[in-house]
């Protein structure tokens, strides 16, 4: 039964070291099978939880010691963005919390990825979040090993720019400040130079020296990134979606300060 030689084929591929394939690798091997009959075992297959699809087309192998509670987004995420032709990085949260920092549980995956962006995925509870940019800092992306291989991971400093850049996205500056609070413990910012700051708004480049320099008291770091910056600086507001009406000013980095931030313990 071909339902049966497809099972056998996905069962022998942990054992060869591979844990995922395409719909079309799937006609390559099973040439005289009809639509409806891949359809129908890779259904069958999906139910039994040998397998599962985070996007169409694409399927990931859960090995036999992952069942039932399936694998993580880190397991298959280089293999799919390969599939998808993107480059990428694992960013925001996610980064941080893979360098240590992680003061609360984060639902949704986040990916940094090459524009256009696509659409973010759901399979059960496992959520995977797109943000884009036209310019993919790759150079500042560090490689972390798992057991498929490796995947992308933004470098603490360009995660700490990432943060900021997006602090709407991650629940505002007081959850980046906490966040970054552990952050800075694995920052080296004589990794930071011109070209990393090109990538971002010379707005986020003030908002990260603030956060460093008056909430989060590590005046060292934030000096270096004074020097390399601050001949660009121009006033800007802290919290970009808010007035800044009589807020304060801080004359070191040109912000008008209209955003009390607090770094809960």
């Amino acid at each position: 039964m071909v339902e049966d030689s497809m099972t056998a084929w996905v069962n022998k591929m942990p054992t060869v070291g591979r844990y995922f394939f395409s719909r079309d690798d799937v006609i390559r091997e099973f040439p005289r099978l009809k639509s409806i009959g891949i359809k129908s075992a890779l259904r069958r297959l999906t139910e039994s939880g040998r397998i599962f699809s985070p996007w169409r087309g694409f399927y990931v192998v859960i090995p036999e010691e992952y069942e039932p509670y399936g694998v993580e987004q880190s397991f298959f995420i280089d293999a799919l963005m390969k599939y998808l032709k993107k480059e990428y990085y694992v960013c925001l949260l996610n980064a941080a919390a893979l360098h240590g920092s992680a003061h609360q549980a984060v639902m949704s995956f986040s990916v940094m990825i090459s524009a256009p962006t696509l659409r973010n995925t759901q399979k059960g509870d496992m959520v995977i979040d797109f943000v884009s940019r036209k310019r993919m800092p790759m150079k500042y992306v560090q490689q972390r090993k798992n057991r498929t291989g490796y995947f992308n991971v933004s470098s603490p400093e360009l995660t700490a720019l990432d943060l900021v850049s997006n602090y709407q996205k991650v629940g505002g500056f007081n959850r980046v400040a906490v966040v970054m609070s552990e952050l800075t413990e694995v920052m080296d910012m004589s990794k930071v130079d011109s070209e990393l700051l090109s990538y971002f708004s010379i707005a986020d480049v003030q908002r990260l020296g603030y956060l460093l320099d008056e909430i989060l008291e590590e005046s060292e770091m934030a000096d270096m990134l004074f020097s390399l910056s601050h001949t660009h600086f121009r006033k800007a507001v802290l919290k970009k979606s808010k007035l800044a009406d009589d807020a304060e000013f801080n004359d070191k980095w040109k912000l008008f300060i209209n955003e009390n931030i607090i770094v809960e313990e």
